[in-house]
């Protein structure tokens, strides 16, 4: 669903298509998120200003595969990601393509905060009351890439 916004473009900008011929959304389909990195490349990849703050979440099926991704902008409240979680649960909880999710919040003035590990603990229990585990939430700053289920302590979820 993402891909270089023409062909053989070298910016690295990223636009979403969707085409059921496109060999990028084939790709972004077919690729299984089952580590990290896999998931902060394609977040990288899909960054048209890095200095914006904003949510990306990643839609992932019961294989772990890419089913679609969405951007919330002008998340500017650390709570944004709460009601991220409500909007993530109210589109696709009930059973349907979205089995899990992957939500990368991005702070560039700033970075993970103690009051991430609830936030952690409420949107993993928000997406789960539907059925969709929440396999990571990377808090992006100033200080790099941090996980708050790290902080919390609980197990890592990537392997499927």
């Amino acid at each position: 669903m993402v891909h270089p916004c023409t062909p053989g473009c070298e910016s690295g900008r990223i636009v979403v298509c969707g085409a059921p011929d496109c060999t990028p959304c084939r790709r972004f389909a077919s690729t299984v998120f089952d580590r990290p990195a896999i998931a902060l490349d394609l977040l990288d990849r899909i960054a048209l200003d890095p200095g914006e703050v904003r949510t990306d979440v990643v839609c992932l099926d019961e294989h772990r595969r890419g089913v679609g991704m969405f951007t919330v902008t002008g998340t500017d409240d650390a709570e944004s990601v709460v009601l991220i979680a409500h909007m993530i649960a109210d589109a696709f909880g009930g059973g349907g393509l979205v089995a899990s999710v992957i939500v990368a919040s991005h702070r560039p003035d700033g970075g993970a905060d103690l009051d991430d590990l609830e936030r952690w603990l409420e949107v993993d229990a928000i997406v789960s009351e539907v059925g969709i585990e929440l396999v990571e939430w990377f808090v992006v700053g100033i200080g790099g890439v941090a996980c708050p289920r790290e902080l919390v302590d609980d197990t890592d979820r990537w392997a499927a």
